[in-house]
């Protein structure tokens, strides 16, 4: 082919308003660049790139951030990437932080960690130290992070952090409607298992200690419950009660300082022999 091209036939084309030379012409009074003059491959050498060029860099402290929970934006649910970053980061910190006594039913052995990302990439870090790392495969972007954890008695951070590397689908119509991070849902879920009871006498289950949510016994609900939520200490009476004349929300007030309900009943079909 090198000898074709330096030792063939001359040939000019007219082309009507132009011309095709046969030799590629050179218009300039100096030359920055010519490729016929390159005659071999070169390294890009750090002394060769431009004098404006410049590095800069900086680092970024992650210690308070993945063990402390700190960080700029407070936010009470969960934020999309793409509107949080703004375009500065491909990288998204979630943190939040779980309150637990040390005679907490949901604090146990067998804790799970699960997480719906949208991400290319997720970290996840518990009291500092890291769970585990999950990222996207065969252009599946939606999938679940599941690991177990371990939580102590008292305050437990959990940092998240999500990595876009770029945005899938930067194209077209309605990008800005296309979920990416964390999104969701929240939650906190406890399961016990417990032997079957003997006899037909009703079966109930206490619930007091617990916060908000709702109850489930082998995928029946018992309803929801919230026994940390009190009544006010005041406004009950040492009388006998008595609803005769006029009734209002003050009249036979009963368990002032209790939660409304803390026993539920759970009917004998909902359990497995």
């Amino acid at each position: 082919m090198e000898y074709t091209l330096t030792h063939g036939n001359i040939t000019t084309k007219e082309l009507g308003n132009s011309v095709s030379t046969t030799y590629s012409s050179l218009i300039a009074k100096k030359e920055g660049y010519n490729t016929a003059k390159k005659v071999k491959k070169s390294v890009n050498k750090a002394e060769d790139e431009p004098e404006s060029l410049h590095w800069t860099w900086r680092p970024e402290s992650i210690d308070d951030t993945k063990i402390l929970g700190k960080g700029e934006v407070v936010a009470n649910h969960l934020l999309e990437q793409k509107e949080a970053a703004n375009d500065d980061s491909d990288y998204l910190w979630y943190m939040t932080s779980v309150q637990l006594s040390k005679d907490d039913p949901i604090l146990s052995g067998n804790m799970t960690l699960r997480i719906n990302e949208t991400g290319y990439i997720l970290h996840a870090f518990v009291n500092g130290e890291l769970t585990g790392s999950q990222w996207a495969t065969y252009n599946v972007f939606n999938y679940v992070f599941e690991k177990p954890i371990k939580l102590n008695p008292g305050k437990n951070t959990i940092s998240l952090l999500s990595a876009t590397v770029d945005f899938r689908f930067n194209y077209g119509g309605g990008y800005e409607n296309i979920n990416t991070g964390i999104i969701g849902p929240v939650s906190i879920g406890w399961t016990k298992q417990l032997q079957s009871s003997l006899g037909t006498e009703p079966v109930v289950v206490d619930l007091l200690g617990l916060g908000k949510g709702h109850a489930w016994v082998n995928g029946h609900s018992i309803g929801r419950y919230w026994p940390s939520y009190l009544a006010k200490e005041d406004g009950c009476s040492v009388d006998a009660c008595d609803y005769r004349g006029t009734y209002d929300n003050n009249k036979c007030v009963s368990n002032c300082g209790k939660p409304t309900q803390r026993w539920y009943h759970v009917p004998r079909s909902f359990e497995r022999r």
